[in-house]
């Protein structure tokens, strides 16, 4: 019935069910006699076979990785396609076909939202969101449910789950872009908030789940335990139990910062409190793992602006994280 309403909306009409007297109930379509819909406002698509049970679908409507990608899961494949092909070309599209098939593509891919039904078989809309909160590789992805119930209390389990955000069907397909837009800007808000710095206290990032701030807090220590080493990007996802991708991907839209940049940052911080309580440039390179004074000073120069060398400088530069 949420299909053929939102189909009937699609077309200026509308869609309702109205229960008999005598049991069961009838269904009325009503559509504005006369009225043709042009190629030009709606445009024909083709429909593509249907997927098999077991088969994860993994659609990228488009090929241009700035733009953000979405998961949409939805058992109905009708309601999926419609979600896809209305949502615009300001995204990119995974889908999925239950909760499990979901979860899979989540954490493969880290999309930057999640639409989910609720109803599906398998694993349902609940259970994926609590499954993706709970989860330190998922936990940053906000997730928009969709479902056919309108009570109260199906709603408030949705948020107890960890939910970011909740429509009932039928819905607008307008307001489902609002909101998709409206979860991704203020990730990137967060994402400007914390750039250049190297992590994120409790106080100053209220927007960010616990998991999550314990997460950065952790890698945080991570960079420090192995200062004065040479460490990668490969080291720190294998230390947090990440693939480099994962961890690439989940730092950068929680923080803003790829693994490297993070990495510097820490490295960065911890030269400028070694400067500052009288450490010369050289025990300063080499305490933090750089060696060679000169690459130290290029780096640190790139980084604050000005030279190691200058002390002046270096008294009226605040710290902002202290081993």
């Amino acid at each position: 019935m949420a299909i053929v309403k939102e189909l009937a909306l699609l077309h200026n009409g509308d869609a309702f069910a109205e229960n008999n007297e005598n049991g069961g109930c009838t269904f009325t379509v009503w559509l504005s006699e006369g009225k043709t819909i042009s190629d030009s406002e709606h445009p024909r698509t083709s429909i593509p076979p249907i997927i098999p049970k077991k088969e994860i679908s993994v659609e990228e409507i488009s090929t241009d990785e700035e733009k953000p990608l979405i998961l949409v899961v939805e058992d109905q494949r009708e309601l999926r396609k419609f979600v896809v092909e209305n949502l615009g070309n300001s995204f990119r599209f995974l889908e999925a076909e239950n909760g499990r098939q979901g979860t899979e593509l989540a954490l493969e891919h880290l999309p930057d939202v999640v639409i989910s039904d609720v109803m599906m078989p398998e694993m349902d809309g609940f259970q994926l969101c609590e499954s993706l909160k709970e989860n330190d590789i998922t936990s940053h992805i906000p997730i928009i449910l969709l479902t056919a119930k309108s009570d109260q209390n199906d709603k408030i389990e949705g948020l107890q789950t960890g939910a970011d955000d909740y429509l009932t069907k039928p819905f607008s397909i307008s307001e489902l872009a609002l909101r998709v837009q409206n979860r991704i800007n203020l990730q990137k808000k967060l994402q400007r908030k914390f750039v250049g710095n190297a992590i994120p206290v409790h106080e100053d990032a209220p927007e960010l789940n616990q998991r999550d701030r314990n997460f950065l807090e952790k890698l945080n220590k991570i960079v420090l335990d192995h200062t004065g080493k040479e460490f990668s990007v490969t080291d720190l996802a294998s230390e947090i139990g990440l693939s480099s991708s994962q961890l690439t991907r989940k730092l950068k839209t929680i923080s803003g910062q790829t693994p490297a940049n993070f990495i510097k940052n820490i490295q960065m911080e911890l030269a400028l409190q070694m400067l500052k309580n009288g450490d010369s440039v050289s025990e300063t390179a080499w305490n933090i793992g750089y060696g060679e004074p000169a690459y130290f000073t290029k780096v640190f120069k790139k980084h604050f602006g000005f030279l190691p060398s200058e002390k002046e400088k270096l008294k009226g530069h605040k710290i902002h994280y202290s081993k």
